[in-house]
């Protein structure tokens, strides 16, 4: 027996309007089509489907049966065909990104938008934390794609897209002691500081800075285990300093904070994409697509 499933289709559609003519308004298809549909499915199953009479047609008393029974499977079959073809699509996958708190906002919010809205089916799994731990996940198998600060050092079998740079930058409030004298390492030991653990890349990049120049290590009054943005709010009434991305302390949210112009001051930064080196999904190219579109318009300078 080899039914097809559009000739089930139209039996349902018959079925439910009580005619070929009715069915073939509803939905667009020539009589003709339905009539050797139905004649086709009664041919496969062996017994008329309908009786026909003045007031249209009529399910004979084996065809409700039928109809009943294969209803539901068939409802299932059509679903898995569907979901099937949604998955091929990339339209219904799950796409899990691990990506640096301080760029949800500005990037990741609207790329995310842009591609459930093309994606309507997709599901998007979005993980917040520092680039260590980030990386670390990508590697374990827990993310598609990480967006966090480039490393050097990039685990075998995965690959690396630089997106855009983002120096990492001392702040304080503002009227800062440190913003009426020269700017010196050195002065920064007068200073109690607020940054991540000791295993952030951040964190150890000012740690070797201060070494190199025979300065004292930070003083760490508060250590955090995520992104820095969340001790903004802190800083405005303290003396404390800690590092953040620069594009982050152009926004409004960073009212009332200062940066240090000098040099010494600012620590070389890229931020990049990272994936593993297998052929990529579509829903994972598309997100890529996307996000170089919004990082071209957003960092790049004209």
């Amino acid at each position: 027996m080899a039914i097809r499933l559009d000739d089930l289709d139209l039996f349902f559609a018959v079925a439910a309007s009580g005619g070929v003519r009715r069915a073939s308004v509803d939905l667009g298809v020539p009589q003709p089509t339905i009539t050797k549909a139905i004649k086709r499915l009664e041919s496969e199953v062996g017994f008329d489907l309908f009786e026909r009479g003045p007031r249209g047609m009529r399910l004979t008393d084996v065809a409700r049966r039928f109809q009943a029974r294969a209803q539901v499977p068939h409802l299932g079959l059509a679903e898995a065909i569907r979901e099937a073809a949604a998955i091929h699509l990339g339209s219904l996958s799950v796409l899990r990104i691990g990506a640096s708190t301080q760029y949800i906002q500005q990037l990741l919010a609207p790329v995310a938008m842009e591609l459930l809205h093309g994606r309507p089916l997709a599901q998007l799994r979005l993980s917040l934390g520092l680039g260590d731990v980030l990386l670390r996940g990508l590697s374990q198998g827990d993310y598609d794609l990480v967006v966090c600060a480039s490393t050097p050092h990039v685990a075998t079998g995965f690959v690396s897209e630089p997106l855009f740079d983002d120096d990492i930058v001392i702040v304080a409030r503002n009227g800062h002691p440190l913003q009426r004298r020269k700017f010196s390492l050195a002065a920064l030991g007068d200073y109690r500081w607020i940054l991540p653990g000791p295993g952030a890349m951040v964190r150890r990049m000012l740690e070797a800075r201060l070494v190199e120049a025979g300065a004292p290590p930070p003083d760490v009054a508060l250590e955090v285990s995520e992104s820095l943005s969340h001790v903004w709010p802190m800083l405005p009434g303290t003396d404390y300093l800690t590092l953040f991305g620069e594009a982050a302390t152009r926004t409004p949210t960073a009212r009332g904070l200062a940066t240090f112009s000098a040099e010494q001051a600012r620590f070389k930064r890229t931020i990049a994409l990272y994936r593993r080196g297998d052929k990529a999904s579509p829903i994972v190219e598309r997100c890529v697509e996307i996000l170089r579109a919004h990082c071209r318009r957003l960092y790049t300078s004209d």
